[in-house]
């Protein structure tokens, strides 16, 4: 089994408060590359084998907020990932302090365009599957 990445940045001006829906939700191509720079929130890289710095800082979510996510059985809402731990986010602007490898795919290249486009202070959730 690997490790599969879902981002889900929030609305325009949305607070990181209550319940959130993941309209915009966008999945990595899987690629451990980039995956290893994202520290969890006591800063280890989340692909802990390997030489690859954990660039990114990720935060805990608040205290009450729960994200609704869109599934066969409809919607769920949570604060847990598929592995049963807490989600975490990271900012737009340290989303962008990713690296991608020359030889990424295009959809990774696509999400990396994306994070780019929002303001810094976006809030991006992230979903470790």
């Amino acid at each position: 089994m690997g490790l599969d990445l879902t981002i889900i940045p929030l609305s325009h001006g949305r607070a990181l408060s209550g319940s959130i829906l993941g309209y915009d939700s966008l999945n990595f191509v899987r690629d451990y590359r980039i995956f290893a720079q994202i520290a969890d929130v006591d800063g280890k890289s989340a692909i802990p084998e390997g030489d690859i710095e954990a660039i990114v800082c990720t935060y805990p979510l608040p205290p009450g907020v729960k994200v609704g996510i869109y599934g066969d059985n409809g919607i769920r809402h949570t604060r847990k990932n598929p592995y049963g731990e807490e989600m975490v986010y990271a900012t737009a602007r340290e989303m962008r302090k990713l690296s991608l490898p020359e030889d990424v795919s295009p959809s990774n290249k696509a999400i990396m365009a994306y994070i780019k486009a929002l303001q810094r202070d976006t809030p991006i959730i992230l979903e470790w599957r």
